[in-house]
């Protein structure tokens, strides 16, 4: 939506309040204690709320911007895939979904890219020529 507005990432994302989200980490750059899970809760729902003022965003460029319509459909589309997967809205907020999708898209640059767990008690297959991204998993 940067380009299309003919503007850098980060100046489109400054105008708009997602600036954190140029950082270096968001996580990282967050001021917060990381063991209350309130705070945590709060963070998350905070993203989610930028997430979903961000996808508003992108349904207004598509219909003010049609030649580029289908790029941005298509960010949006990966977002939204991201956001169903991973997060849990309530009306408390919001929460990590536990468990992990079957179809879990786990790079956005590489959506072949599969997960999976290496623990010491059961191999993982790596037979595929798909690539897998690992997850130590503490037993």
């Amino acid at each position: 939506m940067a380009e299309v507005e003919g503007e850098s990432g980060v100046t489109w994302a400054e105008g708009q309040g997602l600036s954190r989200y140029w950082g270096s980490s968001v996580k990282g750059e967050a001021a917060m204690e990381w063991d209350d899970p309130q705070q945590r809760q709060q963070l998350l729902t905070a993203i989610v709320q930028d997430a979903r003022r961000l996808l508003g965003l992108a349904a207004q460029a598509q219909a003010a911007h049609g030649e580029q319509a289908e790029a941005i459909a298509g960010a949006a589309a990966v977002l939204e895939r991201l956001m169903a997967q991973d997060v849990e809205e309530k009306p408390k907020g919001c929460q990590i979904k536990e468990g992990t999708e079957k179809d879990r898209m786990v790079s956005v640059e590489d959506p072949e890219m599969r997960h999976g767990h290496k623990s010491a008690s059961q191999r993982v297959s790596t037979g595929t020529r798909r690539r897998w991204r690992w997850t130590w998993r503490v037993s």
